[in-house]
């Protein structure tokens, strides 16, 4: 008798885990595909045969992830999940060349003078050494 009441605890316990799990998954991210008209129950029908593959074969996977495996073996669903993630890595792509270009449009540069400065202004010995001398020592 006392097996009976721990056995049924056991199962209680179980099913409010499920339940909760379940209604988790409901609110998250798979809601809407278990929820839909068209394909819910064939969703709901992969994942109990994961978990049931999954169970004789002696894992436990989870609900959600029983879920998601569901979702992506059905064509239809399968097809708005890649699209979703074409969109997330376009989106990304978009937000990377928007920071390199922000990162470019910084960088600035400024002439340093014309061309020549600091050279000899004309021909002579004198200015030679003073274009020289004013370039050793860092003037120019």
């Amino acid at each position: 008798m006392v097996r009976a009441e721990l056995g049924q605890q056991r199962m209680q316990t179980a099913l409010q885990g499920a339940q909760s799990e379940y209604s988790k998954i409901e609110s998250g991210e798979w809601g809407e595909f278990v929820a839909h008209p068209d394909f819910g129950d064939s969703i709901k029908l992969k994942a109990a045969a994961i978990l049931e593959a999954d169970a004789s074969a002696g894992v436990d996977k989870g609900l959600s992830q029983a879920i998601e495996e569901a979702c992506w073996a059905v064509p239809e669903v399968r097809k708005i999940l890649q699209q979703r993630e074409a969109s997330k890595q376009a989106a990304t792509s978009v937000e990377a060349t928007q920071r390199a270009r922000a990162a470019a449009s910084s960088v600035r540069s400024s002439p340093t003078g014309p061309a020549g400065a600091g050279g000899p202004q004309d021909d002579s010995w004198r200015s030679h050494l003073e274009a020289a001398w004013d370039k050793a020592s860092g003037k120019v």
